[in-house]
């Protein structure tokens, strides 16, 4: 009989007790309502490890690390903030799915999605909180928690005589 094979045998014996004990946890968390401080303390690890298998197949497909690197890193970093400044609704419903954007609603509750929004979107003396009547095609995209508005544009302006 085959080495790896007579090894790899117990894997379907030992599988039923992590099952159980997986269930048996969860549903204590449930019971107790202790689940929400376990998914908050287990979310970023999860996310992290999510973020490190991307990279991972990302490295698998482009077999070159600099590539790699800069494609996993241009979207994490910089191309959804791109994508953020483009007011259409393609890129609205788009942005959840992102990685950025999705890690920042499954680590956050709506309470500190809602507060972060009110931080930027709609702070007092915050030039960008007042919208025009024009801007009638982001007033879904004002409510989104990754919804960033536009800089505020400036006048010119020129000395007389030029």
């Amino acid at each position: 009989m085959n080495t790896a094979m007579l090894l790899g045998a117990g894997y379907q014996v030992g599988q039923l007790p992590v099952a159980v004990l997986g269930v048996l946890t969860i549903a204590g968390e449930y019971s107790t309502g202790m689940i929400r401080s376990t998914l908050v303390a287990v979310g970023l690890p999860l996310y992290l490890v999510a973020i490190a298998l991307f990279a991972f197949v990302v490295g698998a497909l482009l077999r070159h690390s600099a590539a790699a690197l800069t494609a996993v890193i241009a979207l994490l970093l910089v191309i959804e903030n791109v994508l953020l400044i483009i007011p259409l609704r393609a890129v609205e419903l788009i942005s959840p799915f992102l990685p950025s954007t999705a890690g920042r609603m499954v680590l956050f509750d709506n309470e500190m999605l809602e507060a972060a929004t009110q931080m930027t979107d709609g702070a007092p003396g915050n030039s960008w909180s007042a919208r025009s009547p024009t801007d009638g095609h982001r007033r879904g995209a004002a409510r989104h928690p990754t919804y960033r508005p536009p800089p505020p544009s400036y006048e010119v302006i020129r000395a007389p005589g030029y």
